[in-house]
């Protein structure tokens, strides 16, 4: 029994290498995290410790897993949309979510007779430049519906490490309540 298993984890070992040697930015975090861990478990002396530099670590490679996900879905989206006079110009496009602030280098694609742009990441994605993300508008109403803006942006830094102003707290805290019905 003890043998199977040792196999199947054998098996599973290395289809997530193969797996990581595709994706060489998230292997690189991955010996990042497990050279942080190993160099810094000692000093970590109590569980509270240890809990804040593992969820530290988790917000770093979330925001690096969207960013490469929204960089390889914006080639994606570039690939398919060349040739026909087609012209690509390259901007940042930032926009806000969970894991914090995201920003991918996007392609403007303009139709070189008509003069029209076409943005195909933003509009497959429904990604809108600085714009913020469903999750972290549900996350912002939960805080600013239950204190102040000021003390909800507080406690949404405190929860998820994401600084927001308390004015983009307040238009999304309202706006949602707007949908509730009396």
């Amino acid at each position: 029994m003890q043998d199977q298993h040792d196999k199947d984890s054998k098996l599973s070992a290395g289809r997530i290498a193969r797996q990581l040697l595709e994706h060489p930015q998230l292997l690189r975090k991955f010996e990042e995290i497990l050279a942080t861990l190993d160099v810094e478990k000692n000093s970590m002396e109590t569980a509270d410790e240890a809990e804040m530099h593992i969820l530290e670590l988790t917000r770093k490679l979330g925001k690096d897993l969207l960013q490469e996900w929204a960089q390889e879905k914006q080639d994606g989206c570039v690939e398919k949309s060349k040739g026909d006079g087609i012209i690509k110009n390259g901007k940042k496009l930032k926009w806000h979510s969970l894991f914090g602030v995201i920003v991918i280098t996007k392609q403007v694609l303009r139709h070189s007779r008509r003069g029209s742009s076409f943005r195909p990441f933003s509009a497959q994605a429904k990604v809108s430049p600085r714009g913020y993300s469903l999750p972290l508008q549900r996350a912002m109403v939960d805080f600013g519906c239950e204190r102040s803006f000021a003390k909800a942006t507080q406690a949404l830094y405190e929860h998820y490490g994401v600084y927001i102003p308390e004015t983009a707290e307040r238009l999304f805290t309202l706006k949602h309540a707007k949908r509730v019905p009396p």
